[in-house]
């Protein structure tokens, strides 16, 4: 998340987090309603700082596994 996508989507400039350019067809990223633009704040509780520590925190989730995603959607802010 840079600081002119962060003034774009109307976030603070230091705001972290991962951007989703895209979110493939039949996966649980669609199936849990994510979209493209959405920005990954944190998972279970824990923030996200980029989009390299973003798979950090994926990588270590069971197959299957439910987890807490708290994003930000332009014009619609946290979920």
């Amino acid at each position: 998340l840079t600081p002119q996508l962060s003034r774009e989507l109307g976030l603070p400039l230091n705001q972290k987090g991962a951007i989703l350019k895209q979110v493939l067809p039949n996966t649980p990223a669609q199936r849990a309603g994510l979209k493209p633009m959405d920005v990954i704040l944190d998972i279970d509780g824990i923030a996200v700082k980029d989009s390299f520590n973003l798979r950090q925190q994926t990588a270590y989730k069971e197959i299957g596994q439910t987890v807490s995603v708290k994003i930000y959607r332009k014009g619609d802010g946290h979920k």
